[in-house]
């Protein structure tokens, strides 16, 4: 599952819309070290409360739940990737595990699914949802310049007419233009890719994102 959702659903960091949660990946964390998180009891002074914990295999993974979704606006950008880079210098600093640094539209395991050594991540309420405010000032991040409005998104009609207008401006300009290349789509067997597919499903075991490719 992605703390994210995106435009036209289409799953890229640049077509981004939303972003619901900021999630540290905790990585080959000690039972012990583990059952003192899950009780906040290891958290540390220095780490912020996480809204939910949800452990998955042989880590856990912190998720700082927003009150309200927060738009992926450019302006946006800095400001949340400075807050995921401190959440993770502070939960490396005060958790005994190893934590795994991923971009903001990273896909986690979904609470319910089995993990790669047969167990069911389950999803812990620690805590309560974040402000973007709150949060930023627990950190130290200045997020005083965030634009929070919600703005709906531009129908594809309209974007497709928009397009065709700015294009057709930028070809009656003087101004030298960047040659864009134009990437065939990706052909295959078909055949080979179904046969491929079936098997994912017959053949491997539940757990494991990597070991169908295997």
């Amino acid at each position: 599952v992605v703390p994210a959702t995106f435009i036209n659903g289409r799953y890229s960091l640049a077509c981004c819309k939303d972003i619901y949660a900021l999630v540290v990946d905790l990585d080959g964390i000690e039972a012990d070290v583990l059952r003192t998180v899950i009780e906040n009891g290891g958290l540390g002074q220095n780490v912020p409360q996480p809204s939910y914990i949800v452990n998955s295999g042989f880590g856990v993974h912190l998720y700082y739940a927003f009150k309200n979704p927060v738009p992926f606006y450019h302006k946006n950008r800095k400001p949340l990737k400075a807050m995921y880079d401190r959440l993770c210098f502070l939960t490396q600093k005060g958790i005994a595990a190893q934590t795994d640094k991923h971009t903001l539209t990273q896909p986690f395991r979904l609470p319910g699914s089995l993990t790669k050594i047969g167990q069911t991540a389950t999803a812990f309420k620690s805590g309560e949802k974040w402000s973007v405010a709150k949060l930023g000032r627990r950190l130290g991040v200045d997020v005083d310049g965030m634009d929070l409005a919600v703005r709906p998104v531009m129908p594809q009609r309209d974007y497709h007419e928009a397009r065709a207008k700015w294009e057709a401006e930028q070809a009656s300009s003087d101004k030298p233009r960047k040659k864009r290349v134009r990437q065939s789509p990706l052909e295959g067997n078909e055949g080979f890719y179904r046969s491929c597919l079936r098997r994912c499903y017959d053949e491997t075991e539940e757990g494991s994102r990597y070991k169908s490719m295997f």
